[in-house]
């Protein structure tokens, strides 16, 4: 009996996500490591969690001291992440903040090394 057309969609769909799960599983051993990979007698060490309103703060603070020093000011689009960074953190949307913030940390670092800007 063949199945119907609805159940090999199914099927399909069912695979690429078991494709996709393994392939990101993947990625994840690359980029962390595989867990059993520690020393004999080594603790694993407590994960970084930087999603929190506090380094949110230190993030935009850092952002504003680098654009106070940037020699030439930083382009419009680091000033507008910036602000939007800062107004998603103090309302509570510290990912978001915090993406922004980070995005806008990267330009200027790029800023600083391009000779001559």
């Amino acid at each position: 009996m063949r199945p119907s057309p609805e159940g090999q969609a199914g099927r399909r769909i069912l695979g690429n996500m078991i494709g996709l799960l393994r392939k990101s599983m993947f990625a994840a051993w690359l980029a962390f490591g595989w867990p059993y990979d520690l020393p004999a007698g080594a603790e694993a060490p407590d994960p970084v969690i930087t999603d929190t309103a506090d380094y949110c703060t230190e993030l935009r603070l850092l952002v504003d001291d680098m654009v106070r020093e940037a020699v030439p000011p930083p382009r419009a689009e680091v000033e507008f992440l910036s602000e939007e960074g800062r107004f998603m953190c103090e309302h509570g949307l510290i990912r978001g903040g915090i993406t922004r913030l980070r995005r806008a940390l990267m330009m200027l670092r790029e800023a600083q090394d391009v000779p001559g800007g």
